[in-house]
């Protein structure tokens, strides 16, 4: 618990002295003029600036207290281990990427890495690669990354439209949605909420350990997570899912896992693999007998399947043969992010230092994005005299959609704290928030457990009124 220390002014102090001295002794004379008040006013000032000497000390010691500042906060988690220090930057990110070729005869590798641009000189890259099949020109919901952490990568629709380092066949790329996310230095709530879980992670089986890995983790291309929310499979003792996000959805973050095959072996197997972590379980196993014929290994009644891990693991009495072929394929795996936190939190034996493990043992914590969903209002705005109308209800929207964005997995959008994040603009005199066409006051949302609501700039529409 936070140590709070209310220092008193001089008044309360200069009146409790003078309270105690006419209680304990037969000095009655506290007028205005009385040498004695002035004695007891000089003794309450000094009083007075000790305790706030002390405040300050409080302040500054106590790193979950309110009152801290943002200094003295970073030097306290700068004597953290693992160098566990406060957040610096966050990239913007967000599956907002169109691409389109120049034709569409052939199939085609848009390459990890895959770098897009703005005007400005600003850069993202892609996470991993994405394939445009016959006969499709444009994929979008291509995820991307801003190069370089910081609010300077948040841009608005559109603004990502140079082919900065892409193939050839790229015809163009724009933004068909804002990138977010991007921020120059962690707030001081959240880094004070991501030192608690520090804390509650030191014995590395609690759900506080587990989430608070994710907040610290950073991706290969520079991916920091905002948000980690780890969810127990009540009806699966030992399994939970920990949802995880960046503020963008981190949707897209998926492609096809490689058709995996071998051939038992004389001494027989136990264990079947393939790529990791997978989207889900692995439904079913097809098995070429070695005696002649097929068989359908069904997940769940011949084996489990351990999908996060890449590992299917057969069932006591469920057996085969030497010679037999056996073949995974039709699945899906997590990518980027996803896929490097996971690892992390399984650990490596080869990458201990970055990877050291941090799921108890006999558990499981399979990584996933939230499931976005999309809310959005009409927004009246009534601008202060001598402001554009015009500017104010846009950048009322732009606060609107910024609050959804601090929002977690399963936590409510209210109505009146978005208005209230709209007040906070110098230029807005008063704003209502109604449904989306419609003269009905706006309600507020709940999100289940794997939920996140985002609002974006086609689900919010600004309405500016001018005063009369």
């Amino acid at each position: 618990m936070a140590i709070i220390f209310t220092p008193r002014s001089a008044a309360e102090i200069e009146q409790s002295i003078a309270a105690r001295t006419v209680a304990r002794s037969r000095l009655t004379d506290i007028g205005p003029s009385a040498d004695l008040r002035w004695l007891v006013l000089a003794t309450a000032e000094e009083m007075g600036l000790l305790e706030q000497r002390l405040n300050g000390i409080v302040n500054s010691y106590d790193p979950t207290n309110p009152n801290i500042s943002l200094a003295d906060l970073k030097e306290r988690m700068g004597e953290l281990p693992l160098a566990q220090a406060f957040k610096q930057q966050a990239a913007a990110s967000g599956s907002v990427m169109s691409v389109t070729r120049l034709s569409a005869a052939a199939i085609q590798v848009l390459p990890n890495g895959t770098l897009f641009g703005r005007a400005d000189g600003v850069t993202y890259r892609t996470t991993q690669s994405y394939t445009f099949g016959i006969g499709v020109g444009t994929v979008q919901g291509i995820y991307a990354v801003c190069v370089k952490p910081g609010a300077s990568g948040n841009c608005e629709t559109g603004q990502v439209n140079v082919r900065t380092s892409v193939p050839s066949w790229v015809l163009n790329v724009a933004n068909t949605a804002p990138f977010q996310g991007g921020s120059d230095g962690e707030t001081k709530p959240v880094a004070q909420k991501r030192l608690k879980d520090y804390w509650g992670s030191l014995a590395r089986t609690v759900p506080n350990g587990v989430q608070w890995a994710a907040e610290t983790f950073q991706s290969a291309s520079g991916i920091s997570l905002r948000f980690a929310v780890l969810r127990p499979e009540l009806d699966k003792p030992g399994n939970a899912i920990l949802v995880v996000d960046d503020g963008s959805g981190l949707a897209g973050l998926v492609q096809p896992g490689a058709v995996t095959s071998a051939t038992v072996p004389l001494t027989g197997i136990r264990r079947l693999w393939h790529d990791a972590p997978a989207t889900e379980a692995i439904g079913q196993v097809n098995v070429v007998l070695a005696a002649g014929g097929n068989a359908v290994l069904l997940e769940g009644v011949d084996y489990d399947s351990v999908y996060e891990r890449g590992i299917v693991q057969l069932r006591k009495g469920v057996n085969l043969a030497p010679g037999d072929v056996w073949t995974i394929s039709g699945y899906s795996v997590y990518t980027s992010v996803l896929a490097e936190l996971q690892q992390m939190l399984e650990g490596s034996l080869q990458a201990g230092g970055s990877a050291p493990g941090w799921i108890a043992g006999g558990c499981r914590v399979k990584v996933q994005p939230p499931t976005v969903q999309t809310i959005g209002w009409d927004l009246h705005v009534v601008p202060r005299a001598g402001y554009d109308a015009i500017a104010t209800a846009d950048n009322a929207v732009s606060v609107g959609i910024g609050y959804t964005q601090t929002l977690g997995p399963g936590e409510p959008f209210y109505v009146a704290r978005m208005v209230q994040a709209v007040m906070t603009l110098d230029s807005v005199e008063n704003a209502h928030a109604y449904v989306s066409g419609t003269s009905t006051q706006l309600a507020d949302r709940y999100a289940n457990d794997m939920e996140v609501l985002r609002a974006n700039a086609g689900s919010v529409k600004a309405l500016p009124i001018l005063p009369a």
